[in-house]
């Protein structure tokens, strides 16, 4: 049993039937001895290496469960995924960091963790994808805006729309210069 890091990258099924199913259980039984008991963390992304929660599929990815995407919970169905372990005893054997001090709306922060690096990015205009520590390393979640996203921080006030009125006004201008 791995005790002392990151496992091997697992990939054990395919999106088709009723999704992708990478869950700790059947990982368990199709690599005896390879999973510790009660891991620490868990990494989910795409085959190709794309962080789960930068694909704005409606996923579970955890300790406990592993992964899973359902099919029937993504229009356009789910992505293939690999997922990995982190086993060993103690969380600051991972070395987590986050520039902005945890969930902080307002201020662009990069997470560290492992050999991962995640900078807070705006998902859309209005919800910011916001990196943070927790017992199991880097984590991240999507919070909705008030006012708006711009650059990885959520606007403390309406600036999204006065930033949008001076982009359009400039561009106007560009185009009747020429």
């Amino acid at each position: 049993t791995n005790n002392g890091g990151w496992t091997q990258w697992y990939n054990r099924d395919s999106p088709g039937g009723s999704g992708d199913w990478e869950d700790i259980t059947s990982l368990r039984n199709e690599y005896p001895g390879e999973i510790c008991e009660s891991p620490l963390a868990i990494e989910c992304q795409t085959i190709d290496g794309i962080n789960y929660f930068l694909t704005g599929q409606n996923v579970t990815c955890n300790v406990n469960d592993g992964f899973y995407c359902l099919n029937s919970n993504n229009p356009l169905g789910c992505l293939d995924y690999r997922v990995r372990f982190y086993c060993g005893n103690n969380v600051s054997q991972m070395n987590c960091t986050d520039s902005d001090g945890g969930k902080d709306y307002y201020v662009k922060g990069m997470v560290k963790s492992g050999d991962d690096a995640m900078t807070d990015f705006c998902y859309d205009n209005n919800t910011v994808a916001e990196h943070f520590c927790t017992n199991n390393g880097g984590e991240a979640t999507n919070y909705k805006c008030a006012n708006g996203c711009l650059e990885g921080v959520c606007l403390k006030e309406k600036q999204l729309q006065g930033y949008l009125e001076i982009a359009t006004i400039k561009s106007k201008y560009k185009t009747e210069k020429q």
